[in-house]
């Protein structure tokens, strides 16, 4: 017996007809179709309206995906975190540790997390949908990448006022007589003057100023009573142990961060504390609102408008530190530091501190369950090739690390050259590397400015790139849990949420 057409089914059970699109309130059995045995549940569309899912947004080709996910993955952490742990665990012995863990736990999640993204099509709070009980993990995730994203956009803040800072003739970071500079550093600057640059060498010993005696005793006294210093502070001006001065240190802390002034250094229980924090910076907070606008540009059409961004925010650190570890690999002291960076220390296996440093940085730098690899998974074809992108992102991202090292080092290594100081007295992690020691490295260099510039393009484009994924984290979630695109009709607006 030939079947009839659906509608001439439903007109014969006394239900009214439909068409297409068009559909009328109720049918007499209720919202089911009886077909056979069979409850066939109907979904109620009201006249005129459209019965077809809004079209998924997607990625624009599989290469934008890969970028995304290299960018997200390939942070700040890289440069300023990996090199410090690797020195401070074993040198060479970490990587041991380090990539055991990257294949052990870090690869297995991180594929993980790609698949329930692209499986499901969801973001952080949707792929629950199969296991509801486990829906806080999303909101958790949710909570964490709001925090973080907040604190990364601080650091493309600090990032961009140190890049406007370095087109200025003279780097800030390198003046010592400054109004944040201490007295200490303000008589170094006078003592300098007087300097021939024989008696700047710290490498000769016969015409080095700190061991010259007679200049000392002819200059020193009256340097002493015009900077006001102590006894303990001539002292260390001039052991030639200790760096004369720190001007570097000085700008981050007394000019930009404006932590510590004049009054603090008289009086330190009116040093700014989280219970004391003084008022805001005009400098930063406009900083701060420059770099929430270049999130909200690279983001307010979607993965459209990201997909184009992370052709140049992934590729060009790359870039940079190509450069960096080729002309830093020619630099006096260089070989120093890389020696420092991975002279092996075996002994440290034995340490479990050492192993547990290598799998918080795997999860850390591969960015696993911060739920943007959700997010951003949810955006692939349903049969993109995952299994591949998880181990090119994975490993590249772990050998990005590696390669961040040498070019720290080298520099770092000829920053200590320069100073006539030990490499582990220049070494930092975190902002003191990236803040303190490397403006300082880059000042020792010609072209200074050309380099300073580089460098912190590059950490603006790295905290960008991560920061899109955790941005797009909380929008996804205000998307699925409060269904506002019926409401707004665009989820650009929601890109201005974290600001």
């Amino acid at each position: 017996m030939k079947a009839k057409p659906l509608t001439e089914e439903i007109s014969e059970s006394g239900t009214e007809s439909f068409s297409g699109d068009e559909f009328t309130e109720d049918i007499s059995q209720g919202d089911f179709l009886h077909s056979g045995d069979a409850l066939i549940p109907l979904k109620k569309v009201k006249k005129g309206e459209s019965n077809s899912e809004p079209k998924k947004e997607t990625w624009g080709g599989k290469l934008e995906f890969l970028l995304s996910c290299i960018g997200y993955c390939v942070g700040l952490g890289n440069v300023w975190r990996f090199p410090y742990l690797a020195y401070q665990n074993g040198g060479g012995v970490f990587f041991i540790p380090y990539f055991l863990m990257l294949f052990l736990c870090g690869i297995p999640i991180f594929l993980t997390e790609l698949s329930l993204g692209q499986y499901s099509g969801e973001g952080t709070l949707g792929v629950w949908k199969t296991v509801p009980a486990f829906k806080g993990i999303g909101y958790g995730m949710i909570a964490v990448s709001f925090f973080v994203m907040i604190y990364y956009n601080i650091v493309i803040a600090y990032s961009l006022h140190y890049l406007v800072a370095g087109f200025n003739k003279v780097l800030p970071w390198t003046e010592c007589n400054a109004w944040w500079n201490k007295n200490e550093t303000k008589a170094y600057c006078e003592i300098t003057k007087m300097l021939t640059p024989e008696m700047n060498d710290c490498r000769n010993n016969e015409t080095f100023w700190k061991l010259n005696s007679t200049f000392t005793d002819a200059v020193m006294p009256d340097i002493q009573d015009n900077y006001f210093l102590s006894d303990q502070q001539v002292t260390d001006l001039l052991d030639v142990s200790l760096k004369s001065s720190e001007p570097a240190e000085e700008y981050w802390f007394r000019r930009v961060l404006q932590l510590y002034n004049d009054e603090t250094d008289a009086n330190p229980e009116m040093k700014f504390t989280l219970d004391n924090l003084g008022v805001p910076l005009g400098e930063l907070v406009g900083a701060n609102f420059v770099a929430w606008l270049l999130v909200f540009l690279c983001l307010f059409k979607g993965v459209q408008s990201v997909g184009k961004v992370v052709y140049v925010t992934a590729t060009f650190p790359y870039v940079v530190l190509v450069i960096l570890v080729i002309f830093g690999a020619t630099l006096d002291g260089a070989k120093d530091g890389i020696t420092f960076y991975l002279k092996p220390d075996v002994s440290k296996l034995a340490d479990s501190g050492v192993w547990a440093a290598a799998a918080t940085q795997i999860f850390y730098s591969l960015g696993v369950t911060f739920g943007g690899l959700m997010v951003m998974s949810s955006y692939n074809e349903f049969d993109n090739n995952i299994l591949r992108d998880t181990f090119i992102v994975s490993c590249g991202n772990c050998f990005s690390s590696v390669f961040a090292g040498f070019g720290v080092f080298s520099f770092l290594g000829h920053m200590a050259y320069k100073n006539c100081i030990k490499v582990e007295d220049v070494v930092a992690s975190g902002p003191g590397l990236a803040f303190i020691a490397y403006p300082e490295a880059m000042s020792l260099l010609p072209a200074s400015q050309f380099f300073s510039a580089l460098f912190f393009i590059m950490l603006v484009t790295l905290g960008l790139d991560s920061q899109f994924a955790m941005v797009d984290v909380l929008i996804a979630g205000f998307w699925t849990s409060f269904q506002v695109a019926a409401m707004v009709g665009d989820e650009s607006l929601f890109s201005l949420l974290p600001a």
